[in-house]
């Protein structure tokens, strides 16, 4: 399968996860997985304040990654910056719409 791929729009850590946690809300991705450290993560997308683990992870890891299954896609931010890639290429349309500002 042919994986497309983006930029996540923003200047800072946080504009880059305020910006993803946005375009997953407006896609309706309610079951989220935090990569860390080796371990998955399951994280419920409305209850938990994605930018401020996404700050956390790249604060402490220097990248914060997160698969949302539902589309088929990860995404990872760094300190300097915000990419995805997706499988789906109809998901692809709207991640590249929607996250690249």
């Amino acid at each position: 399968m042919s994986q497309d791929a983006g930029l996540i729009a923003g200047a800072t850590v946080r504009d880059r996860a305020v910006n993803l946690a946005g375009c997953l809300a407006e896609l309706g991705q309610a079951r989220l997985v935090l990569r860390s450290g080796g371990t998955e993560i399951g994280l419920a997308a409305r209850v938990t304040d994605l930018p401020g683990v996404v700050e956390e992870r790249v604060s402490a890891d220097g990248e914060a990654v997160i698969e949302a299954p539902g589309l088929g896609a990860v995404f990872r931010v760094t300190r300097d910056s915000g990419f995805w890639t997706c499988g789906d290429p109809n998901a692809a349309a709207e991640l590249r719409r929607r996250l690249h500002g």
